[in-house]
């Protein structure tokens, strides 16, 4: 395209699955857009190689870098008001992670996650319910595109997912482009850029941002600074013992006042890595206490649900036999054990209890639960018979315990 009219101060990276685009915008009092490239998607890139490729489209020149992938994912996550008061403030991003996996197939525990909350969202389920836009990309992809930005580029910004926020976000996104980003003229890049560059950096923000986390020292870095430390002032006191050396001659400083002065140095260094060392315990100590709240709410969330369940099925068993009732049979007894339903009644034929047994089968087979073959006796009055319907929890790997019954209540 076109040649770099302003020094670079942003660099907008736009990956489709079928596209790749760079933008550079120039930001004075107003975003200008100094050079757009595009080009189509080789098949089959990863996220990394697409990024590498888009960047290379343009001159090297350094500035902020914006990416807005299609492939991310981002959705809607709802909490309840119990785990909402249940857990801190520094706890929420890792608990709308753990409740993020089971639509986004991404450990919460090799993440990187970033959210905005949903105030007054018209699908929560309950009014107590508190919904959020959550993003979400695997710690190992993140850290490709970190790699695949070059040398002359300067540090990644922020990460996006580019496509359409969930239903319940007050305020939408702008439309997306009906054609492949390549096939779009330099204004309609241009634009498209200005307006998602806008919408990232808008405060209150408008967009859930993943951002590269601030890098730290860790501890070799930190002892490897102390040591350096240590060092120049020991060449520094060599230096000096040097200098007065040569200015005043008859002054020596004898080998056991250099030996003493070395001890006390080493002592020094000791001393800066018994501190090193006490704060890489006290590190690893918080690390393993914040896994351990994330096992207890892992622990909670499971639970909840095996209670919510337990509580529900024995209304769910009733509204199945309401469902069911026909004057072709009556229940007399219900029973009801942890792992097991016993129904007791009588019908008029065998016919009527198989109808019965096929159609509460039908209806339990969602919660694992299993209708047994019905045993019959006949009562000696014309075809009537009694008959006895057993439920068994059959759990599968597609269903958990939570379906099972606590106590062993007697319906009559």
């Amino acid at each position: 395209m076109k040649s770099l009219f302003a020094q670079q101060k942003q660099i907008v990276v736009f990956v489709t699955s079928d596209s790749i685009a760079r933008i550079d915008l120039g930001k004075d009092t107003s975003v200008t857009i100094t050079a757009t490239h595009a080009a189509p998607r080789p098949k089959y890139s990863e996220l990394a190689t697409a990024v590498g490729q888009a960047l290379a489209l343009g001159q090297a020149s350094r500035g902020k870098v914006w990416i807005f992938a299609e492939q991310l994912w981002s959705g809607r996550v709802a909490l309840s008001a119990d785990v909402i008061n249940a857990i801190t403030p520094e706890q929420l991003t890792q608990t709308l992670a753990l409740e993020a996996e089971y639509d986004s197939g991404i450990s919460p525990f090799t993440s990187h996650t970033s959210q905005l909350a949903i105030p007054n969202s018209p699908y929560a389920n309950s009014s107590s319910e508190q919904s959020w836009w959550v993003a979400q990309v695997d710690q190992s992809q993140f850290d490709s595109v970190i790699e695949a930005l070059p040398k002359w580029s300067g540090p990644l910004t922020g990460l996006v997912a580019f496509g359409d926020a969930p239903k319940d976000v007050a305020l939408p996104l702008p439309s997306l482009p009906t054609r492949p980003l390549h096939q779009l003229t330099d204004s309609e890049l241009g634009e498209l850029a200005t307006l998602w560059q806008t919408l990232a950096t808008a405060r209150p923000e408008r967009l859930p941002v993943i951002r590269p986390p601030q890098r730290h020292m860790d501890r070799q870095q930190q002892r490897q600074l102390s040591l350096l430390g240590a060092a120049f002032v020991l060449l520094l006191c060599i230096a000096h013992f040097a200098f007065a050396r040569t200015q005043h001659s008859g002054m020596s400083l004898s080998l056991t006042q250099l030996s003493a002065h070395e001890q006390q140095l080493r002592k020094q260094i000791d001393q800066l890595e018994g501190t090193l060392r006490a704060t890489a315990a006290d590190a690893k100590q918080q690390l393993a206490k914040r896994e351990a709240d994330a096992q207890r709410l892992a622990d909670t969330r499971r639970r909840l649900a095996e209670h919510d369940a337990d509580r529900k099925f024995p209304m769910l068993l009733l509204q199945a036999l309401s469902t069911t009732a026909h004057p072709e049979h009556n229940l007399s007894k219900i029973e009801l054990d942890s792992d097991r339903v016993t129904l007791t009644g009588i019908a008029i034929n065998g016919q009527a209890v198989a109808k019965l047994a096929q159609e509460l089968d039908r209806r339990l087979t969602e919660l694992a639960w299993r209708v047994q073959p019905p045993e019959m006796s006949s009562v000696g009055l014309g075809s009537l018979v009694s008959f006895t319907l057993t439920l068994v929890f059959t759990p599968t790997t597609k269903t958990n315990s939570t379906a099972r019954l606590q106590g062993s209540p007697h319906v009559q």
